[in-house]
C-alpha cells in the first residue's frame, strides 16, 4: 500500500464520499432574481408588462426553488458530483438523490404555493435511454405550452439549481402528465392530512 498512485486514488474517494456539495453559496440571490425575472416572461403581455400577481407568485417560485433544490441535497445527504451520488444510490451506500427523486420532491415543495399564473409540469428527457434519461419540474405560464417552460433542475449541480429554457436545450424534452398526475395526488393526499 505504498504505492503513490493508490493512496491518492483513496484520499480522492473519501474526499468525495465525504465533503458534501451542497453548501449555500452567495450566488442563491442572484439564481433566485434571474428565475423569477425569467418566470415574469413567460407571462409577460405583448407590452411586456407584467401583472402583479404573476410577479408575486413567481418570486415566491423562484425563492421556493432555490431553498428547496439545497435543502433537498442536504436530506439526500449528496456526495459528489451528480453521477458518483447515482452511483452511490444504485449500490445502496446512500438512499435516495436520483434526478426523479430531486423531481418529487421539488414538485412537492412547489405544489402548494398553488400559482395561478403558471403550471407545474413533469418533464423527461431521452426518456428509456440508460444514460441520459433526465427527470426535472418544468414551469410554464398558465395553460401554455410545455417547449415554453423553464426546466427547474436540483440534480445537475447537486443542489445548486439550474434553470432552463426548454426551447433552448439540446436534448429532447417531452412531458411526463402521467407523472405528474401521481404527484398531485401525492400533494393532495398530503395536504388533506391523508399522507404520502
Amino acid at each position: 500500500m505504498r504505492n503513490p498512485a493508490t493512496i491518492a486514488w483513496l484520499i480522492g474517494g473519501f474526499a468525495l464520499v465525504a465533503l458534501p456539495c451542497c453548501q449555500t453559496t452567495r450566488n442563491d440571490a442572484g439564481v433566485a432574481a434571474r428565475l423569477c425575472h425569467d418566470l415574469c416572461g413567460l407571462d409577460a403581455g405583448p407590452d411586456r408588462r407584467v401583472r402583479p400577481e404573476t410577479a408575486r407568485e413567481a418570486q415566491a417560485i423562484a425563492a421556493t426553488a432555490v431553498r428547496a433544490a439545497r435543502d433537498i441535497a442536504r436530506e439526500f445527504r449528496v456526495a459528489g458530483p451528480a453521477w458518483f451520488h447515482n452511483c452511490l444510490v444504485n449500490t445502496r451506500v446512500r438512499e435516495r438523490g436520483l434526478c426523479w427523486q430531486y423531481m418529487e420532491e421539488m414538485y412537492l415543495r412547489l405544489a402548494p404555493l398553488e400559482p395561478r399564473s403558471f403550471d407545474l409540469r413533469c418533464g423527461v428527457r431521452d426518456a428509456g435511454s440508460l444514460f441520459y434519461e433526465h427527470h426535472c419540474v418544468i414551469v410554464t405560464a398558465r395553460g401554455r405550452p410545455f417547449g415554453s417552460g423553464l426546466i427547474l433542475d436540483p440534480w445537475t449541480h447537486g443542489g445548486r439549481l439550474l434553470v432552463i429554457p426548454v426551447a433552448r436545450e439540446p436534448w429532447r424534452w417531452a412531458e411526463d402528465p402521467d407523472f405528474r398526475a401521481y404527484l398531485h395526488d401525492r400533494y393532495r393526499r398530503q395536504r388533506s392530512g391523508g399522507g404520502a
